[in-house]
């Protein structure tokens, strides 16, 4: 379009500028996806922290009536972060602060996500209250 414009008002005072982040968009577009960001996304999935600790979470109550039942035969170690109900309480506040990177992520590991997505998503990072 500029160039257009540029070529049909050629001997005027018509002064045409092109939008930065139009054009690193493009640019973003031009040089993704390579062959090697299919590596990359393929051996990173970043959300799988995440559920992990969302799984102990989910099954704590089950962790826990496990090393009551079972008290003597189990390793001590795990017993007693089981039973440690501080650590309970991180894994659920780290859970709260993961999960918005972890979303972010997700959908910048996409094919479709552009630079003007992960400047979206990062003024959203930045600006989110929980």
């Amino acid at each position: 379009m500029r160039c257009e414009l540029e070529q049909k008002f050629e001997n005027s005072t018509l002064i045409t500028n092109s939008c930065g982040p139009h054009r690193l968009n493009l640019l973003g577009q031009d040089i993704k996806p390579s062959s090697i960001m299919k590596h990359i996304v393929d051996i990173h999935k970043w959300g799988s922290q995440l559920t992990c600790l969302a799984i102990f979470i989910q099954n704590h109550t089950s962790y826990v009536k496990i090393t009551k039942e079972h008290y003597e035969e189990k390793d001590q170690y795990i017993v007693a972060h089981i039973q440690d109900f501080n650590l309970y309480r991180q894994v659920k506040d780290l859970i709260r602060q993961l999960k918005p990177v972890a979303s972010a992520l997700t959908h910048l590991e996409s094919d479709s996500a552009t630079v003007a997505d992960a400047c979206h998503i990062w003024s959203e990072l930045l600006n989110y209250n929980e």
